[in-house]
C-alpha cells in the first residue's frame, strides 16, 4: 500500500528534520564563536596642574571609581595648603571616559618677630602675624649708666625689613660713652696743683710736685682710701688727693696757736700758725 507523503516518515519528514538538525548545528556553532566584550573607559585624576597623574585606570562599564588617596602640595613661603576635594563629584561607578582635578584650600602662613635688648633674653617686643605683614620695632630701649659709662641707643643689630616674610629676631645695641671725673689736689700748704678731669678709664700722669719751704714732696694721699695714689688711668669716681709732706733735715715743725681773747671758736683754734727753727 502507497504512504501519503504527509504521513511519517514520508520524504518530507526526513527533509525537516535533517534541516532542523543542521540548523541547529550551525547556532551552536554561532553562538560559540561570539565573544561578547563590555566596552571600557578610563578615568584619570589630575593634581591642581592638570598634568600630573595622581591615578589612571581603564576599567569595565559599570566598574567601581576608586579615588587615590587626598593629595598634598608643598607650602610656600606665602601659604600653607589643604586639600578641599576633587573639581567635581566623583561617581561612585564609570559610565564614559572621565577625569578629575584636586583642589586647594590656601592659608596665609604666620610668622613671629620678637625684639631683644642687648642680653638677647629680655623680649622688648614680640609679634606673630601674617606674612607681608608690617614689622614695628618698639620704642627705643635705654640701658641704665654704671660708674663707668653711660649708654645710648645705637640701633638693632641687623636692618628692620618694612615687611614679615620668616621669623625673625632682633637685638639691641649700645654705644657706650666713659664717664668723666675729677682729681683735685690739696697741696696742705705747699704751691697750688691745678685739678685733673679726664675720662674714665684714660692715662693719667701725675702733675708737677708742689713745693714748700724746708719741705720735701713725699706723694699724694687718696682721701678716700689713705693710701697713696697711683696715676695709671682715671678711675670711676671722682679723687681727692692730699700731699705728704717730710720735713728737711734739720728743722721741726713748730704749731703756734693764735687765741683771740675776744671769741674763741673751733674754727679759730684751726686756723694754726706753722713756723720752722733750726734744731
Amino acid at each position: 500500500m502507497r504512504k501519503s507523503p504527509d504521513s511519517p516518515g514520508s520524504l518530507t519528514e526526513k527533509l525537516f528534520l535533517i534541516y532542523a538538525r543542521t540548523l541547529k548545528t550551525r547556532l551552536a556553532d554561532f553562538h560559540q564563536n561570539i565573544d561578547i566584550k563590555l566596552r571600557q573607559y578610563t578615568y584619570i585624576f589630575y593634581d591642581e596642574d592638570g598634568v600630573t597623574e595622581l591615578k589612571k585606570e581603564t576599567v569595565d562599564y559599570g566598574s567601581a571609581i576608586v579615588a587615590p588617596a587626598d593629595p598634598t602640595r608643598p607650602s610656600t613661603a606665602q601659604y600653607s595648603y589643604t586639600f578641599a576635594g576633587w573639581d567635581k563629584a566623583v561617581p561612585q561607578t564609570i559610565t564614559a571616559d572621565i577625569t578629575f582635578k584636586a583642589t586647594y584650600t590656601q592659608t596665609v602662613r604666620q610668622y613671629t618677630y620678637i625684639f631683644y635688648d642687648e642680653d638677647g633674653v629680655t623680649e622688648l617686643k614680640k609679634e606673630t602675624v601674617d606674612y607681608g605683614s608690617a614689622i614695628v620695632a618698639p620704642a627705643n630701649p635705654t640701658k641704665p649708666s654704671t660708674a663707668q659709662y653711660s649708654y645710648t641707643f645705637a640701633g638693632w643689630d641687623k636692618a628692620v625689613p618694612q615687611t614679615i616674610t620668616a621669623d625673625i629676631t632682633f637685638t639691641a645695641t649700645y654705644t657706650a660713652t666713659p664717664k668723666t671725673y675729677t682729681i683735685t689736689f690739696d697741696s696742705r700748704g705747699g704751691s697750688e696743683v691745678g685739678s685733673i678731669t679726664a675720662a674714665y678709664g684714660s692715662p693719667i700722669t701725675a702733675p708737677q710736685d708742689p713745693q714748700r719751704e724746708h719741705c720735701v714732696f713725699a706723694g699724694w694721699i687718696d682721701a678716700l682710701t689713705e693710701e697713696e695714689f697711683e696715676f695709671t688711668t682715671m678711675p670711676a669716681r671722682n679723687v681727692s688727693l692730699i700731699a705728704r709732706w717730710e720735713i728737711e733735715e734739720g728743722y721741726h715743725e713748730v704749731i703756734v696757736v693764735v687765741v683771740f681773747p675776744i671769741l674763741v671758736t673751733k674754727r679759730n683754734l684751726q686756723k694754726n700758725t706753722h713756723a720752722f727753727v733750726t734744731g
